[in-house]
């Protein structure tokens, strides 16, 4: 499947410019593919920008940047749709996020766990290894991009 980037809609809202429906929408993404970290949504998803894309009325994927500190920003819960893996919609995403992320947060590190079957596509976006650690039987890098 080949997918212009012109079909895509893109946003990045903050938590109360969210319509019930689409966080509905959100929520359903994200527990389809829901990793193994645990965040504490009710209070992250408040204080986070909401990054989704839509192909037509579909969301397809999604992510959060979330203030941590004063000079980081973690970008959690990247996910695309089942459907929708292999045909680039995670580099459409990472673009889109990135472009926020600096317009957004300038003088922030953005960083990011990641397992290791996810850890090359985000050194492909000069993300680095500061951290590793065992958590629930399996390595999860700490990664971090300076802007």
């Amino acid at each position: 499947m080949k997918i212009s980037e012109d079909s895509f809609f893109k946003e990045c809202k903050k938590f109360e410019d969210i319509e019930k429906a689409l966080f509905q929408k959100i929520k359903n993404l994200r527990d389809s593919v829901k990793g193994d970290k645990v965040y504490d949504d009710n209070k992250i998803d408040k204080e986070s920008f909401h990054i989704t894309i839509f192909l037509k009325s579909d969301l397809i994927a999604y992510s959060r940047l979330y203030q941590s500190s004063d000079y980081e920003v973690s970008l959690q819960r990247f996910s695309v749709a089942e459907k929708y893996r292999n045909i680039g919609i995670s580099k459409i995403l990472m673009d889109f996020i990135l472009l926020k992320a600096k317009k957004n947060f300038n003088k922030s590190s953005l960083i990011l766990t990641s397992r290791l079957k996810t850890k090359e596509f985000y050194e492909k976006y000069d993300f680095e290894v500061y951290d590793i650690r065992r958590e629930n039987s399996l390595d999860r890098f700490y990664m971090r991009r300076d802007f």
